[in-house]
């Protein structure tokens, strides 16, 4: 439509419409580009009649694009031509406008790195408005600073807010995943190792006061030596064992300095 109108404005000799038409064309490809890190650039065929995307000089068809590219085009198009159509008072850019811009999961079918870019650079070309957005992504949450987060959970049907808190992408991705959407760190079978390993840290300590915790404790380290021996490549993982095992000695030792455990 956008490729079309632009058409007809030109050929009429409809100057202002063409440039309107011609630039926001303009503005959605810049956007797209900068987003994904690749020139694109959008093509009108006349046979037969076809959209066609012009991505790193490589022409493709609208059809073989990924669902996410194709999701980012329909959606900032649309919002642009909305825009566009808005009977405003002035003739300010639609870009310098103070307007409540509100976007709900704006990293559906997105690569991480794409998900990383998009606020900031939506924020960059609505730099007058103010954004309300709705995302399950850590990259989202972690690409820009000074922005409210107001969680929401959802406990036997009822949503809840709990506290409210400005981001900072000095945070990292894996903190804010455990922090504020409560994903563990690891995959399921080494998290399920690791709070077992909790476990019976916790059960030393409680028995320690009793005399009886050297069982216990010969157990947890077993415990962890098979986690380290499963988890040879995840150093992180390693590390958080062996400052447990570290912390509980420093707790426990003068006790253990005069227990022999084989």
């Amino acid at each position: 439509n956008l490729i079309s109108k632009r058409s007809i404005s030109k050929e009429r000799g409809d100057q202002k419409n063409y440039e309107k038409f011609a630039n926001t064309l303009k503005s959605l490809e810049d956007i797209l580009s900068e987003i994904i890190g690749e020139s694109i650039k959008f093509e009108l065929s006349l046979e037969p009649l076809n959209l066609n995307i012009l991505k790193d000089n490589l022409l493709l068809d609208f059809d073989v694009l990924p669902d996410g590219l194709r999701s980012l085009i329909s959606w900032i198009a649309d919002l642009l031509m909305r825009l566009d159509s808005v009977k405003w008072k002035d003739d300010l850019p639609i870009f310098e406008r103070r307007i409540f811009l509100f976007l709900d999961e704006i990293e559906v079918h997105l690569h991480p790195e794409w998900q990383r870019n998009i606020l900031p650079i939506i924020q960059k070309l609505f730099k007058n408005a103010q954004i309300f957005i709705t995302t399950h992504s850590p990259f989202v949450v972690n690409s820009v600073d000074d922005a409210w987060v107001h969680p929401i959970t959802l406990t036997n049907g009822v949503a809840t807010f709990e506290a409210s808190f400005k981001t900072d992408s000095g945070m990292s991705y894996a903190f804010v995943a455990r922090e504020i959407f409560k994903v563990t760190k690891f995959g399921q079978s080494s998290q399920n190792a690791l709070n077992q390993f909790y476990q019976l840290r916790d059960e030393v300590l409680q028995s320690f006061n009793q005399g009886n915790y050297q069982n216990l404790y010969k157990e947890l380290q077993h415990k962890a030596d098979g986690i380290k021996q499963q988890n040879k490549a995840n150093t992180e993982l390693n590390s958080i064992v062996e400052f447990e095992l570290r912390q509980l000695k420093q707790m426990m030792k003068n006790e253990l300095e005069n227990a022999t455990i084989d």
